[in-house]
């Protein structure tokens, strides 16, 4: 079906051409390997036709066929018969603004899609294995990433997640939803996605594939699962992959606050459920773009007697899962109690 329609988008396309005198062209041809081909024509649409893989290239070496080409390429077909799409296949075609991807294409490479800034629409099978930062940077990334994967979908997790009525409060759905992955287990491959792994310690998760990050650290991959599958608008916090200021605010309304510009460090903002936390596990001084220790989704926050305030929050990635986690701060520092780390970075999205 997904073939017929891209063929018939093909047609019209090239019927409305000819009304207006102006069929297109082939202004380029070659193999991508043995048994797969590839045309661009004139109104920048690129054909890939064959069966097997499309094979990978090297970052920096520039030498995908069509190469040469790039900026004319505005859309993207490939047909039934390629069953994957090769490492940085597609990198920097930056006026790509469409593909559609055949039934057979199994899984996408690393970076095949990177810095395609005008990819808007991707049409592709559900179950197609997404390698690490196989969209990234594109409008479609999140999209594209959208669907739960196999493992996921019907889990124990799943189903909590669908239990959670979205009321459209930003800062509650954001923690219920948070609150419904609790126990969610990172694993060791992507047969772990469903969370049940509880033995897991390589940071295979639904929400690390999700944000194009699969067997890396996940706190604030956790975070932003959260936060984008309450529809909180991008323009609002950004998605990111790291703990860090700027890749949570930079293009956004979101500002952020150091510890001793909270009420409780001598300062003004009072830290606000749905805020994002960001930690240091070290005492020292850090710039907001730096990658810090940790992420978590910010619960309440309660001045004790004594100099203290206790920090409620969700955490992903603590002790390899989806925790609850109850943090003891200094008033005056922000520095942990009992144990050496820092309260660096509030994140405050105007939700």
């Amino acid at each position: 079906m997904k073939k017929l329609v891209a063929l018939l988008m093909v047609a019209v396309m090239s019927l409305s051409l000819a009304a207006c005198g102006g069929n297109p062209k082939q202004i380029a041809s070659g193999n991508c390997t043995d048994t797969i081909t590839w045309t661009l024509d004139s109104n920048g649409l690129l054909v890939i036709s064959g069966t097997g893989e499309i094979s990978d290239y090297e970052k920096g070496a520039d030498n995908q066929p069509w190469a040469g080409y790039r900026n004319d390429i505005t859309a993207l077909v490939i047909e039934d018969g390629i069953s994957r799409i090769g490492d940085r296949a597609f990198q920097s075609c930056s006026n790509m603004k469409s593909a559609t991807i055949g039934n057979d294409v199994a899984g996408i490479g690393e970076w095949a899609f990177q810095n395609c800034f005008e990819l808007t629409d991707v049409e592709l099978q559900p179950d197609v294995n997404l390698e690490n930062g196989a969209f990234r940077s594109t409008p479609a990334e999140f999209d594209v990433s959208a669907a739960m994967t196999t493992c996921y979908t019907g889990s124990y997790y799943d189903s909590a997640l669908s239990r959670v009525n979205l009321t459209g409060n930003y800062r509650e759905d954001i923690i219920n939803i948070a609150l419904s992955q609790l126990g969610y287990h990172e694993g060791d491959s992507e047969y772990d996605y469903d969370g049940r792994n509880t033995r897991g310690s390589s940071d295979y998760t639904e929400y690390g594939r999700y944000l194009g990050n699969t067997g890396s650290a996940w706190c604030s991959e956790f975070a932003s699962w959260c936060i984008l599958k309450a529809n909180v608008p991008t323009q609002i916090v950004a998605p990111s992959r790291s703990a860090n200021v700027v890749g949570f605010t930079e293009g956004t309304s979101a500002t952020w606050y150091t510890w001793n510009q909270t009420i409780y460090g001598g300062g003004s903002y009072e830290p606000r459920q749905g805020d994002i936390i960001l930690w240091a596990w070290d005492n020292n001084s850090h710039s907001t773009d730096e990658n810090l220790s940790h992420t978590a989704i910010l619960r309440t926050a309660e001045a004790q007697n004594g100099g203290r305030v206790i920090l409620k929050t969700i955490d992903g990635n603590s002790n390899n899962r989806v925790e609850e986690c109850n943090y003891t701060v200094n008033a005056a520092s922000g520095s942990l109690v009992g144990r050496t780390g820092r309260l660096c970075y509030i994140i405050a999205p105007d939700y």
